[in-house]
């Protein structure tokens, strides 16, 4: 049995959602991964957001596809940067 805050390092929370570990790095940068805490250089899931995050992936049907969160579009990010001041 686990504790509710276990935490779990990369290789453990992304062997649980059944990821690779580079694939969920890049979540991390790109947006969409689940809530994590950095601890100095190392990075650490609570299981419970994990299996929370998991959940709000469930689906029935292909159809419920659209329904899904999805991460955080390039288009998206570059849109949040401040506009370029141009010169008069």
């Amino acid at each position: 049995m686990f504790q509710v805050d276990e935490k779990l390092g990369n290789r453990d929370a992304a062997r649980h959602l059944r990821l690779a570990p580079s694939t969920l790095a890049k979540m991390r940068c790109r947006g969409g991964s689940p809530m994590f805490l950095r601890l100095g250089r190392k990075v650490v899931y609570v299981r419970a957001d994990l299996d929370v995050w998991l959940a709000a992936r469930r689906a029935q049907s292909t159809s419920d596809a659209d329904r899904l969160p999805r991460r955080l579009r390039a288009q998206h990010v570059f849109d949040m940067r401040l506009p370029t001041l141009r010169p008069d």
